[in-house]
């Protein structure tokens, strides 16, 4: 299983997104290599948050369009949801209090915590340096 940010996310849903070719690339990359792509509700909601931000985007999507290319993406076979189990937030809160990260780290720790407890072993991001610190996460930067 390979999993994918919220920023990949964006990248590949947003037109004219300077990731968006080398995005899509480590995706097929992925899926040729038989990986499962998995995610969180809670990146889901911050791709829905910046996707649709006309101060990061012009245009940004539509909600509506934002809510419709999740859908898609998630009725695909090889997509998965992963449920954040309580295992994740201790963990989540462990690590947060260990590497002394502030509330800025919250979403990635929560998401590295979420992947690692569920034996999901690859990221691809385009931001590797709010996950290096946990050490147990190959990263993939487009």
């Amino acid at each position: 299983m390979t999993g994918v940010d919220a920023n990949i996310f964006v990248a590949l849903a947003v037109g004219g997104h300077p990731l968006q070719s080398r995005s899509l690339e480590h995706v097929a990359a992925a899926l040729a290599a038989g990986h499962r792509l998995v995610t969180t509700a809670s990146v889901l909601a911050e791709f829905l948050h910046v996707a649709t931000d006309s101060r990061r985007f012009n245009p940004p999507l539509l909600m509506e369009e934002a809510l419709s290319w999740i859908e898609a993406w998630l009725a695909r076979e090889e997509t998965l949801l992963l449920a954040v189990e309580d295992a994740d937030v201790q963990l989540c809160l462990r690590w947060l209090r260990q590497h002394h990260l502030g509330r800025r780290r919250i979403l990635d720790t929560q998401l590295a915590a979420t992947l690692h407890r569920q034996d999901v072993r690859r990221l691809i991001t385009s931001n590797p340096d709010d996950f290096r610190v946990f050490g147990v996460l190959e990263l993939v930067v487009p």
